[in-house]
């Protein structure tokens, strides 16, 4: 049956959805738990995304993407997306500040192998908003974790106002891990190097940076109760300054040193068959901006069948977590995948 290893994925699918609810910013969580959800050689999906800042820098993030297997082991690969910012207050390529309001559209297409069982490498062709670019990735899975890693090369950054207005873009290498540790205790680690740059200045600065969670669940019968640790930090290792209007001089982007830690508790259960909910809150603190505060969210899925997903969830946390801005974020989205075709390639690559 296409189906069959669904329910073996379970807990990874658990624990995948709830870190991808509270880390939007991290494609790797979502194309984990696709992975684990779908369980298919083919998908299709559509999402929103609006995200609030606290200096009222607004991004509403609409994307599409499908997944097509056509032939034994491979597929093709697509996506588009809209996004639709405003910023009250931006830094232009010139230092100077404006009002500024705009639509980006970028796109991807490319190929996936798939090597093995829950193993795909895939090469995608990156375009939009004045840059194109390549990524390079490798996942290999099991219901009892994953490893990932991507090379990207000029990847259009999306995230703010300021990234979209200069054309911004980034460079760089990421490796992601996550496992079942124990009887209802699962971890991840991420490490990566990134250069950012924008239209004007190339290699405008150099991070390095790290994720890392803790999560232990316990059946109540039902419900489960959580405990979580969530870190994240970026650090700058060499970055460029411009002059403009004061404050100046300025760094590209406002890319900073950053490094939150978080505490939540959650509590998951099936409302009925089919639809879950994940409750989460806590407390987080930022080392660099020394601001600190509540951290909570809400995700219903509904999994009406094996291989179709719907997901609703709103985020708020006093301390942001995307790079470039500071100050509290308030987030919600609306999300669709399904999942067709066959079972996932169990066997090695083949043309044949």
């Amino acid at each position: 049956m296409p189906f069959a290893p669904y329910e073996t994925y379970g807990a990874a699918r658990n624990y995948y959805g709830l870190r991808y609810a509270s880390r939007r910013a991290d494609p790797m969580w979502e194309k984990a738990f696709n992975r684990a959800a779908m369980r298919s050689n083919s998908d299709a999906g559509f999402g929103v995304e609006i995200k609030n800042f606290k200096n009222n820098d607004r991004i509403l993030a609409s994307r599409a993407h499908v997944k097509v297997a056509v032939g034994s082991g491979i597929a093709l690969l697509g996506s588009i997306t809209d996004v639709d910012s405003e910023a009250a207050v931006v830094r232009t390529a010139t230092g100077t500040f404006a009002i500024d309001k705009r639509n980006a559209l970028t796109g991807s297409a490319g190929v996936s192998l798939e090597m093995g069982p829950d193993t795909e490498l895939t090469l995608e062709v990156l375009l939009g908003n004045g840059t194109a670019g390549g990524k390079l990735g490798v996942y290999g899975g099991s219901p009892d974790g994953f490893l990932s890693a991507n090379l990207i090369y000029h990847q259009p950054l999306l995230t703010t106002a300021e990234a979209i207005l200069n054309k911004g873009s980034t460079d760089g290498i990421e490796i992601s891990a996550a496992s079942r540790l124990g009887w209802g205790l699962w971890g991840s680690l991420e490490g990566r190097y990134t250069n950012y740059g924008t239209a004007t200045a190339k290699d405008a600065v150099q991070t390095e940076g790290w994720d890392g969670n803790l999560r232990w669940d316990y059946d109540l019968g039902g419900l489960s109760a959580g405990l979580s640790y969530d870190g994240h930090g970026e650090y700058r290792v060499a970055y460029k300054t411009l002059t403009g209007t004061v404050p100046s001089p300025y760094v590209p982007l406002s890319i900073r040193n950053m490094e939150t830690h978080a505490a939540t508790g959650a509590l998951s259960s099936t409302l009925w068959d089919g639809l879950w909910f994940d409750l989460y809150g806590g407390y987080v603190y930022d080392r660099y901006a020394k601001t600190s505060g509540g951290l909570y969210g809400l995700s219903i899925r509904y999994t009406p069948v094996p291989g179709l997903d719907f997901e609703l969830g709103a985020r708020r946390s006093n301390v942001s977590m995307t790079q470039g801005m500071t100050g509290g974020e308030t987030s919600a989205s609306l999300s669709m995948t399904l999942g067709f075709g066959g079972a996932p390639r169990t066997g090695q690559f083949a043309l044949w």
